[in-house]
């Protein structure tokens, strides 16, 4: 009976550990490449399970098995994994690979997605990623169903000093730490987002005027080295 109860409290224990993990893998550098043999999806086709470990590829809701590798769809919605080999020209942000996708018009009205379901870690103030290119008409970050509402905090040059390559974004989520739901990145069929490097953080976001102090502060620092 002794033997029974301890093998029951131990379920439940890591039945409640399996829907109170937290988030794994949010820099996209858990990569295997395993050929999914997608006819749709060309030769680079890979399998998402190996390609982003802890999380799930959408489309228009549903969940779809492969991604593809380092190369892109020519008009159609398409979730990818990109690395330093990528052959679009697109800038590295962090580490070795980062994601790039976008929803489609053609054939259909298409949205696309990447979402993981975890915890939030308690004490987490801000939501903080890397992206070329956000924009809450083409794209939404959601958590549990909720709209994350994101903010430039840095930019960052390559090359031309004049051309932003890419920024950090953050979001307030102070109220949710602590809480277990999907992440979810999506792109509308009007747009993309290419992101990386999604990072809780304990440090609150900028009040919206010291943004708009900061984003000041870039342009006028763009403008210098311009001249």
């Amino acid at each position: 009976m002794k033997k029974m109860f301890v093998f029951f409290l131990l379920t439940v224990l890591g039945i409640q550990a399996c829907y109170t993990q937290g988030f794994i893998n949010l820099n996209f550098e858990n990569f295997t490449r395993v050929p999914s043999g997608s006819l749709g999806l060309g030769p680079n086709a890979v399998v998402a399970s190996n390609a982003v470990p802890g999380w799930t590829v959408y489309f228009n809701g549903f969940s779809y098995p492969d991604l593809i590798y380092n190369n892109r769809t020519l008009d159609s919605a398409m979730v990818s994994i990109q690395s330093t080999n990528n052959t679009q020209g697109l800038h590295l942000m962090s580490g070795g690979y980062f994601i790039w996708m976008y929803g489609s018009v053609f054939p259909s009205p298409t949205t696309v997605g990447l979402g993981q379901t975890g915890q939030i870690p308690a004490g987490a103030n801000s939501l903080t990623f890397l992206s070329s290119a956000f924009s809450t008409d083409q794209t939404t970050v959601k958590f549990n169903g909720n709209i994350l509402n994101c903010f430039i905090t840095e930019t960052f040059f390559a090359g031309d000093v004049n051309t932003p390559a890419y920024y950090s974004y953050a979001a307030d989520i102070s109220g949710l730490a602590g809480q277990t739901g999907e992440l979810l990145f999506t792109s509308l069929s009007n747009g993309g987002i290419i992101f990386d490097n999604i990072q809780f953080a304990s440090t609150p976001i900028p009040e919206p005027s010291a943004l708009a102090l900061a984003a000041l502060g870039t342009l006028l620092l763009g403008f210098r080295r311009w001249k």
